[in-house]
């Protein structure tokens, strides 16, 4: 093999290495075997004979595209891709305390199926739901609703810089970070807290039974 076409070949399985580390970055399952692609791909690149124009922009672009990506591939996964179940946790506007989702328990509060699974919280902040996994969930949003019937998702983005300290230090609730949603307590500028736990044991669902509305165990 001369030479050239050796260098050919190296340069294109360096710019393949690249585009496919780089398609994968996003994703949390993918990023510990992504990572170390692209960087290889990045490697071989600076080692050819290419132009320095071009190497730099290889290294330059992806940073730049990096974000605007993600956030389009997050778009996807939760709005348009995949088989699984979207769920909207709505509560209104002047709601607050904890959030008890019982799995295995009716409390006769009102869900809608359609795109995208609507469990409307009642004012005492106990529902149920016996469908997959909400917590740690990307297809899960928190929808607030005023009393105009308008809903806007509660995340991360919205807390101060205080408020994400706060998060920190605790492990009760929840709170999307833009990717999954974490077990946090979430503290919004209004002073609205929303603490999420999981109750799926009898006991669990014993100890919130009575505030259930409408239903007896």
């Amino acid at each position: 093999m001369n030479p050239k076409t050796k260098h050919t070949i190296v340069t294109g399985i360096g710019l393949l290495l690249l585009l496919t580390g780089f398609l994968f970055l996003p994703s949390p399952y993918t990023i510990i075997l992504a990572l170390p692609v692209f960087l290889i791909g990045l490697l071989l690149i600076w080692t050819s004979k290419l132009k320095n124009k071009f190497k730099v922009l290889c290294t330059i672009m992806p940073i730049v595209l990096f974000v605007p990506y993600a956030q389009l591939v997050m778009y996807l996964f939760k709005n348009s891709l995949g088989s699984e179940t979207k769920i909207d946790l709505i509560i209104d506007e002047d709601f607050y305390g904890k959030i008890v989702i019982i799995n295995n328990l009716d409390c006769s509060n009102k869900h809608e199926v359609g795109k995208r699974t609507k469990i409307f919280v009642p004012e005492n902040g106990i529902t149920h739901y016996n469908g997959e996994p909400i917590i740690n969930n990307i297809f899960t949003r928190v929808l607030e609703r005023n009393k105009k019937g308008e809903t806007k998702e509660l995340n991360w983005n919205i807390l101060s810089k205080d408020e994400k300290g706060i998060i920190m230090d605790e492990t009760n609730g929840i709170v999307y970070d833009g990717e999954s949603y974490k077990v946090n307590v979430i503290v919004i500028g209004k002073e609205i807290q929303l603490d999420i736990g999981i109750a799926s044991s009898e006991e669990e669902i014993k100890k919130y039974i009575k505030k259930c509305k409408n239903e007896h165990y």
